[in-house]
């Protein structure tokens, strides 16, 4: 490839090309993928940062973030989940029938999860995980896997399904240091606390919890540690 020549990927060829800064698609993907969903202020921003380029072009990606910023907003407001999934539901039937992931399905996968039972989420488990695995030598890859994976996570633990929530804590963990991932390793070290806590290791489940709490307090990263906090009471 030509690419291979000049010694570009083509990431890297696309973030030259846009004037060396990501494209306004790539950067709101990436700003949505990351962003807290229960935070509406956050959703209203992605929001009304869709509609500014829907009103320019016309991109099923933006349009889908948009449509799943509406439904979790709707969420947050109302607590009604049948209605949020409403709109999503559209979405979610188009990436189950598909035969491969992209990065961008990911992203939307990401935000879905929080919208349909973990039952519904768990009947592609493995599938979005081959097609995670597909890009392992894609940037940011691992990250995003990360990411995935504590999601499912808090929906294990909020399922009450301490021993598959804690499986996947400790396959990601090794990870998480291997990075230097510290925000991510200090979640997976008060999950992997409140596992041990209801599953018998109260004690030692304890220790997990406070070394995780820790590392976001010397991050000073407050508002994780308030919404960290109220995990310890789901």
């Amino acid at each position: 490839m030509i690419l291979d020549k000049v010694g570009l990927d083509l990431e890297e060829f696309e973030f030259i090309k846009n004037g060396y800064s990501y494209s306004d698609k790539r950067k709101l993907l990436i700003k949505f993928f990351y962003a807290p969903y229960n935070s509406n202020l956050k959703l209203k921003e992605i929001y009304n940062e869709c509609e500014l380029i829907l009103n320019s072009r016309y991109d099923e990606d933006i349009k889908d973030i948009r449509t799943l910023c509406s439904a979790l907003i709707h969420l947050n407001n109302d607590n009604d989940i049948e209605q949020a999934r409403i709109p999503a539901f559209e979405i979610w039937d188009r990436l189950k029938k598909m035969e491969q992931l992209y990065i961008s399905d990911i992203y939307l996968f990401n935000a879905i999860m929080f919208i349909f039972p973990l039952e519904t989420i768990m009947e592609t488990r493995n599938f979005i995980q081959k097609s995670i695995d597909r890009y392992k030598n894609f940037q940011n890859i691992d990250r995003m896997s990360i990411n995935i994976i504590l999601n499912l996570s808090y929906l294990y633990i909020s399922n009450k399904k301490y021993s598959e929530a804690l499986t996947e804590i400790l396959n990601i963990e090794p990870k998480c240091k291997q990075l230097n991932a510290y925000i991510p390793l200090a979640i997976c070290y008060i999950r992997k606390g409140i596992c041990m806590e209801r599953t018998g290791s109260e004690e030692q489940g304890k220790q997990w919890i406070k070394k995780g709490l820790n590392i976001v307090e010397v991050l000073e990263e407050e508002k994780l540690l308030e919404a960290l906090k109220l995990e310890l009471t789901l």
